[in-house]
């Protein structure tokens, strides 16, 4: 029992401390990027088409980068998420 109740105090100390709109405002962020993400997808499979059928692509950096950022963002995280010794 004084585990838990250990426990509860210290996510409800979370709340107080207004933890939560910052684990929000991270969590729209990440569902951002990995919408990005999919639109490079989406704009691939464009480029295939628009390739075959003789119309202006959209450059392949571009495209690349979009599907690239949300891996960049989660190694950019991972010292933050790093146990310390």
């Amino acid at each position: 029992m004084r585990e838990l109740a250990g426990v509860l105090a210290h996510e409800t100390s979370h709340i107080r401390n207004g933890d939560l709109w910052i684990m929000g405002l991270a969590d729209l962020a990440t569902r951002v990027l990995h919408g990005l993400a999919y639109l490079a997808l989406a704009l691939a499979a464009y480029n295939g088409i628009a390739y075959l059928r003789g119309f202006e692509p959209i450059a392949w950096t571009a495209i690349a980068i979009l599907y690239l950022t949300p891996a960049a963002i989660n190694l950019l995280q991972l010292p933050c998420r790093a146990p310390r010794i």
